[in-house]
């Protein structure tokens, strides 16, 4: 194993490999997401119970958007301010795992049975990805 090192203080820093691949898969399955949305928007709005398919292509080119920079920018943030990323993504998956509980909760937009499931088990792919980012912040601060 190489052990990388601070160039401020020259001490060892923390291995940074786990954090930068759990926001480049974060960032893998946000945009793949995505482009599934903007070519399929039409039948993914009817499975969900959702009409109009311009806000689903709209939501697809975001997340195409979103996936590629945090992608590319697990690679190339300065290690130094990688473990703020991590948490600031950490916390935005969390709240998107939140929202979607309240869209159960209060079955709004009314959704198909199918996509009542399909907000559930994406709530439940996001609830790992922050529940590893988190981890991957806490070895950041060893």
């Amino acid at each position: 194993m190489t052990t990388s090192y601070s160039a401020a203080t020259n001490k060892p820093r923390p291995s940074i490999g786990f954090a930068r691949t759990v926001l480049r898969a974060d960032g893998a399955v946000v945009a793949i997401g995505g482009a599934l949305l903007l070519a399929a928007a039409d039948p993914v709005g009817a499975f969900l119970g959702i009409a109009g398919s311009p806000g689903l292509r709209i939501a697809g080119a975001l997340c195409v958007g979103y996936g590629g920079w945090l992608f590319w920018t697990a690679d190339h943030y300065l290690p130094e301010r990688l473990r703020g990323l991590v948490a600031a993504i950490a916390g935005g998956n969390t709240v998107w795992v939140l929202g979607s509980i309240l869209v159960l909760l209060t079955d709004t937009p009314a959704l198909t049975v199918g996509g009542r499931w399909a907000v559930a088990a994406l709530a439940v792919v996001v609830a790992l990805f922050a529940a590893a980012q988190v981890a991957a912040r806490r070895q950041l601060r060893q």
